[in-house]
Order: structure tokens, then C-alpha cells, then sequence
């Protein structure tokens, strides 16, 4: 059984300890998870002296303190997955109001911190109907509400551990999510890295850049007005590097003077100022790929949105349901697919940086351009089975109601792209939002 340290933060003892509960009280998981509590007085002091320690890496003046040749020290929020609650209110601190939104940027940047969830930001809500990544404009890597920590599905990412039949595809599993963002800061954490342009470090061919939506395109590119007075243009998407990316798209440093100061200390061989960059880009990156890349499914498709483009992949279980849901949860070639298809023409559009991927994924325009796919789609339709994918329960589920059973609820997703229209389930008891997306 893997161990898994995860650090509680709340301003209040009582809602804290709620939360914990919520995590330990779980059933079916084989992840040992170990909560470890900041609450009240001790976030403070905490809080106090991360705050400190971003003082003293960014001076005022713009220079390189003593401390950036050496690596982050210790830190009380050097666990694998940081949970703070939004509303910190009540804590013991001068200034204005601190939230979860607040700190989250400089928890990432400036500690060992793995990954970071804000709770309760938006209580009302369940499902994301608008960007399928939860929360878009969050700080932290992910936003929760604290009933979604009991939920084993969200530690596990196996529909088969939801007790409720809740799992929205967007969410990542928490029990891996550490190891995943271990694996991007260490692809990031050098001088040459940083300062390599993001499309040909990351394989993006041509059709594929083509792909991109302009909010993709924007998001990665440095805008016309950055603070930066020698950059007036916007620099063209193929020059683009981690390192322009860091300076002019980042925000979890929201202030520009201390980015620009980071990138300075890291020009003059700071170990600890490339540390902190990368940190902060592989964050900024993997959100980029959930929203831009992955999440409209023009450019990556994973596998079961492609098999609702093209079911015949599953070559003679095509009509085996059984076996469309196994498919889901493979993580070794041909994930469910008929080998020899899958090796003679899948295989290749592969997208090889598993390290930002929930699971594995394709080049949609390798596989839209394929004539042999293309010729298998239109001789094996008839056999299709009549189901939809369901994106808040990560299954397969009948288009025609049956037994009782719920039609499964067309919405429209907010993305620029071809494959906007998704399915829910519509479970009971969970709040989808926005509603506008289900007009028709």
C-alpha cells in the first residue's frame, strides 16, 4: 500500500478536523493516506514564515539575496498534497483577509509542496459545465469542495471506487498527482530546459499547432502589452519558451518585477531561483494542457472520447460494453484496442509526455488524417453500439434510457474547437454549472 502525505490547512480547528475526517473515513482505497494538520495559531506561524522566506528570496531592490544559490529549505508545507480551505479569514494575521486563492502561488513556489487544492471556494458547484477543469480561475492546482475528499474515485481516478457514481473526467487522481508533478519539475528544472521553446520540447508537430484553439494560442504567448517594456510584439508561438512563458503568462507570481527578478537570479547560476520557476511553470503548464490542449480534444484525444469517434478501434468487442469500460482504466498498449489495428496505426500518434497526462492520450490530426481509420469508419458503423460518454461518472452510459434509467444531458462545453458538445448523467444530489450549458 502506497503512503501518501497530505497537509490540512484551516483557519478553524473544528472545520479542519471535519475535512480530515472526510479523507481518513474512506473505504476501498489502497493509498495510506497520512493527514497532517495546520490549524488556526500553527497556520499562522506557518503562513508567517513562508511569507518571510518570500521576502528574503525577493528583495525589494530586485537583487539576489544571500539564500538563492542554496535549494528550498524545509518548509511545514512540504507535503505531497497541501488542502487549504478558501476562507481564511480567522487567522492571527495583519492585512487584509487571506484565502486559500492568496497564498496558494507563493505555497507552490516557494516550498516542497506537491500539488495544492483549494476547498470551498465554490461550494455551490460539482461539475464544471464550462471548461471541464473545475475551477478555471483558481490559484491552486485543483478547487474542491470538502465533501469531494470522501469520495475515494478522486484518490483513485477508478469509476469503480465512486460510491455515488460521481467522477468527473476532469479530475485528477489525487493518489497520483504528486508523483506526476515531481516528474514536470524535474523535465523543467534546468538553465537549457527553461530556455527551450515549449512547442518542440513538448513534440507538437505542425497539424497539431494548427489545432490550437486561440485561446490555446494566447494563453502560451506573451501578450502585446507585457510589462516588459523591450517586448512590445506579441513573440511568435514556435519561439515561445518556458522561460517567456514564466515571465509574461505566469499567475501564481502575479507581480511581474518578481518574476523578472527570478529570472535574473537564475541568469546569475541561482540553483534555488531555477528551482522555484519550474516549480511555478510546471504548474502553469499542466493547467494549460487540461484547459487548452486536452480538455477541447482537437488536438490530444484520450481513449474514450476517441472511441466515441471511432468505436471500430475495439475491432470484435465493439458491442461489448463490458469491455468499453475496461478500456478506461488501461494504462499499457493497446488500452483495449484491437492490437493489430493499434500497432500498425495508433501506435505512432502516441503523445509520449506522460508526465502531463491523466492517462494516455493521441495526436487527434495523425489519426483524423489516417485514410486506412478513415476507410475502417465508414465500413464498420452499423456495428456501433448506441452509448455516449458520460463526463461527470467517466463511463459509458446507453444514449436511449432504459429501465428507468436517466437520458444521458447534452451540454455545450465553452471551448473553440469541433468536439464542444459532452454528456452528463445528471446524478442526484450534484450541482452542474453553469446551467446556460444545457440549453439547446
Amino acid at each position: 500500500m502506497s503512503e501518501l502525505k497530505v497537509c490540512v490547512c484551516d483557519d478553524i480547528s473544528e472545520r479542519g478536523r471535519r475535512t480530515v475526517e472526510k479523507i481518513r473515513n474512506m473505504h476501498r482505497v489502497e493509498i495510506d493516506i497520512r493527514p497532517r494538520c495546520l490549524f488556526e495559531d500553527e497556520l499562522s506561524v506557518a503562513l508567517k514564515r513562508l511569507f518571510d522566506r518570500v521576502r528574503r528570496l525577493l528583495p525589494p531592490d530586485g537583487t539576489a539575496s544571500s539564500e538563492t544559490g542554496d535549494a528550498l529549505g524545509p518548509t511545514e508545507f512540504d507535503h505531497e498534497i497541501v488542502v487549504i480551505d478558501n476562507n481564511l479569514a480567522a487567522l492571527n494575521i495583519e492585512g487584509v483577509r487571506l484565502t486559500a486563492e492568496a497564498v496558494a502561488g507563493f505555497v507552490r513556489a516557494f516550498t516542497k509542496a506537491g500539488y495544492v487544492v483549494s476547498l470551498n471556494k465554490n461550494p455551490e458547484v460539482d461539475f464544471d459545465l464550462r471548461y471541464l477543469v473545475g475551477d478555471y480561475q483558481t490559484q491552486a492546482d485543483l478547487a474542491l469542495n470538502a465533501s469531494h475528499l470522501s469520495n475515494p474515485a478522486l484518490w483513485t481516478g477508478n469509476a469503480r471506487d465512486a460510491e455515488d457514481g460521481f467522477l468527473p473526467w476532469y479530475w485528477p487522481a489525487l493518489g497520483n498527482v504528486a508523483k506526476k508533478r515531481s516528474a514536470q519539475i524535474e523535465f523543467l528544472n534546468s538553465k537549457k530546459r527553461l530556455e527551450s521553446p515549449i512547442i518542440e520540447a513538448l513534440d507538437f508537430h505542425q497539424a497539431s499547432v494548427d489545432h490550437l484553439s486561440r485561446h490555446a494560442v494566447g494563453a502560451l504567448t506573451p501578450p502585446e502589452n507585457a510589462e516588459d517594456t523591450g517586448v512590445q510584439d506579441s513573440i511568435p508561438l514556435h519561439d515561445v519558451t518556458f522561460m517567456d512563458f514564466f515571465l509574461h503568462s505566469c499567475r501564481s507570481l502575479p507581480a511581474y518585477a518578481d518574476r523578472h527578478t527570478l529570472n535574473n537570479q537564475a541568469a546569475d547560476g541561482s540553483e534555488c531561483a531555477l528551482e522555484i520557476i519550474a516549480r511555478v511553470v510546471a504548474a502553469e503548464i499542466d493547467k494549460w494542457f487540461r484547459r487548452d490542449v486536452l480538455g477541447p480534444q482537437d488536438v490530444l484525444v484520450d481513449v474514450p472520447h476517441l472511441l466515441m469517434r471511432m468505436p471500430f478501434l475495439l475491432g470484435d468487442k465493439v458491442t461489448d460494453l463490458d469491455w468499453w469500460h475496461g478500456s478506461l482504466s488501461l494504462q499499457e498498449p493497446p488500452f483495449g484496442l484491437n492490437r493489430e489495428v493499434y500497432c500498425e496505426h495508433v501506435s505512432d500518434a502516441r503523445f509520449s509526455h506522460d508526465h502531463l497526462m491523466k492517462s494516455p492520450c493521441f495526436w487527434w490530426p495523425k489519426l483524423k488524417e489516417n485514410q486506412v481509420l478513415n476507410d475502417l469508419f465508414f465500413e464498420s458503423r452499423d456495428n456501433w453500439p448506441d452509448v455516449v460518454f458520460c463526463e461527470d461518472a467517466s463511463q459509458f452510459r446507453s444514449a436511449v434510457p432504459n429501465g428507468g434509467s436517466i437520458e444521458p444531458m447534452q451540454f455545450s462545453a465553452e471551448f473553440e474547437g469541433s468536439w464542444s458538445r459532452r454528456y452528463v448523467s445528471l446524478l442526484p444530489g450534484k450541482i452542474y454549472s453553469p446551467q446556460s450549458r444545457f440549453a439547446r
